[in-house]
């Protein structure tokens, strides 16, 4: 314990005591150390109420979720690691005891059904939405090429002549 004693001006006495605070207690983590710790603390806070209030008033407080976000997440992961063998490898077997066959069943009728349904996407996104061919290549993460051959056999086969 220090021998200091604290002034007796009213500012210089604040100053005294957050000097003092600073240099005891269990506070000795850096000050953005603990702002982070209040922050994550007030945000989870905030995250419980808001759920509590939303289960009041009757709704669901995960609709605003990204129905996807499983699926989005599993495509990124696989992509990250799809050009080192050893990486991919132990992703994929990290994956695949997550799932169970049913899960695995959702997941392939699923990419079956988009796979069908690509053609008619990339139509609605040039047609209807206005995107270039480029950017829905690029959205979909395939060739232009292959977007171009889909517009061409869309248009030759149902533009009226």
């Amino acid at each position: 314990m220090s021998n200091e004693q604290p002034p007796t001006d009213e500012g210089a006495l604040a100053k005294h005591n957050r000097h003092a605070k600073a240099r005891q207690g269990p506070e000795t983590a850096p000050a953005a150390e603990r702002f982070r710790e209040q922050m994550l603390t007030i945000m989870n806070e905030y995250e419980q109420a808001r759920r509590v209030e939303i289960v009041a008033a009757g709704g669901d407080p995960d609709e605003d979720r990204d129905p996807l976000e499983f699926v989005r997440d599993l495509a990124e992961g696989y992509e990250q690691r799809r050009d080192d063998a050893t990486a991919r490898n132990r992703y994929l077997d990290q994956v695949a005891r997550q799932l169970t066959p049913e899960d695995v069943r959702a997941l392939r009728v699923a990419a079956e059904a988009v796979k069908k349904i690509t053609p008619l996407i990339i139509r609605i996104a040039a047609d209807e939405d206005g995107m270039t061919p480029a950017q829905i290549a690029e959205d979909l993460g395939m060739t232009e090429s292959y977007v171009y051959r889909m517009l061409r056999e869309h248009r030759a086969n149902f533009d009226p002549q």
